[in-house]
């Protein structure tokens, strides 16, 4: 049976290039950027990640991602950071312990990021490369609504060497390798407290199609598919050291059924994470996340899933490394997403 699975994820890879679906993550409760531009700069360090997504693995031709990604906040002062006034006063790391620091108003600022993506599934691949922007207005002492926005350029590209055809004589198989590039633009707001963020984005907003390969009259298509996003959280404080944070992520897409995602995260001395997400009717996966210094944490999330594909590979399997760096304040657990 698994000899079947290549040919039958090279097809579900076809319509996917025609779809042009985004990459698929369980860790974007670590990197919220990856689905919100609106996220850029609301920390008060540069935060870098570099993450990685081995889907189904043990399938041959399984989907493959990675990514790196950075993002900074503009303008801050050097003394008083993101607030206009108290700051002097807080000791490294007071911005998220169990006291709720945070002291006077936020200051109105930017944030400028950029990130570089890699994603294949079978013979089909696609390059992404990004720059963002943000703007945060406080709203008074204790919000702050973000608006931003993504653009970037996505090379797609068809490999018929990686191919398994059912018809030895297919026009395709003598395509050895096609690309397409196409101009991408993502958009969205983050409204959001030390205890609460709310959020909404809409990625591939820019409509194109492209032949990517095979003939004139089965042509294999580039073609996107926007897709909209929103999530909410809350941070508890339950003393001793102990918070809890559940989250939901709703994603829509047509033609596919909107996905909801269920989560929760326990943060313990504001240096472990463990939590549990589960994907109704898809699937369920635990993280596990270590901040090992001050600038360094990392983080690894096994997904099993509940459909049928379940029985033919051993999980999905995630891991980020996060950089924290300028991290002036000794900032441990962040600030704002957790």
């Amino acid at each position: 049976m698994k000899r079947l699975l290549p040919l039958l994820l090279t097809l579900l890879a076809a319509f996917a290039a025609e779809a042009q679906y985004r990459p698929q993550y369980t860790q974007y409760v670590l990197n919220n950027y990856l689905i919100n531009p609106a996220v850029t700069g609301i920390e008060n360090y540069i935060d870098v990640r570099m993450g990685y997504r081995q889907q189904w693995a043990g399938i041959e031709g399984a989907p493959q991602t990675g990514y790196l990604s950075f993002h900074l906040p503009l303008g801050l002062s050097k003394l008083k950071g993101q607030w206009q006034d108290g700051l002097e006063d807080l000791t490294p790391g007071s911005f998220s312990d169990d006291k709720g620091f945070g002291r006077g108003r936020m200051k109105a600022r930017h944030g400028l990021g950029g990130m570089l993506l890699y994603d294949r599934i079978g013979p089909f691949d696609r390059s992404e490369a990004y720059v963002s922007y943000a703007y945060h207005l406080p709203l008074n002492n204790q919000f702050t609504l973000s608006f931003g926005a993504m653009a970037g350029v996505v090379q797609s590209r068809f490999d018929a060497t990686r191919a398994q055809l059912l018809d030895p004589g297919d026009p395709l198989d003598g395509s050895i390798q096609e690309q397409v590039f196409s101009p991408d633009l993502s958009m969205g707001f983050w409204l959001y407290s030390t205890n609460f963020y709310f959020g909404a984005s809409g990625q591939q907003l820019l409509s194109h199609n492209g032949v990517l390969t095979g003939t004139a009259t089965r042509p294999v298509l580039a073609t996107s598919q926007v897709h909209y996003f929103g999530t909410l959280g809350y941070r508890l404080r339950l003393g001793n050291g102990l918070q809890l944070v559940p989250s939901l992520l709703v994603k829509s897409l047509q033609p596919a059924p909107v996905a909801v995602d269920v989560n929760l995260t326990a943060i313990l001395h504001e240096r472990i994470w463990v939590a549990m997400s589960h994907r109704v009717g898809d699937g369920t996966a635990a993280m596990l996340r270590l901040a090992l210094s001050q600038g360094l944490d990392v983080a690894y999330t096994y997904e099993h899933r509940t459909s049928e594909v379940r029985f033919f590979n051993t999980g999905t399997h995630e891991i980020t490394l996060g950089l924290r760096l300028n991290n002036r304040f000794g900032i441990v657990c962040p600030e704002f997403l957790w």
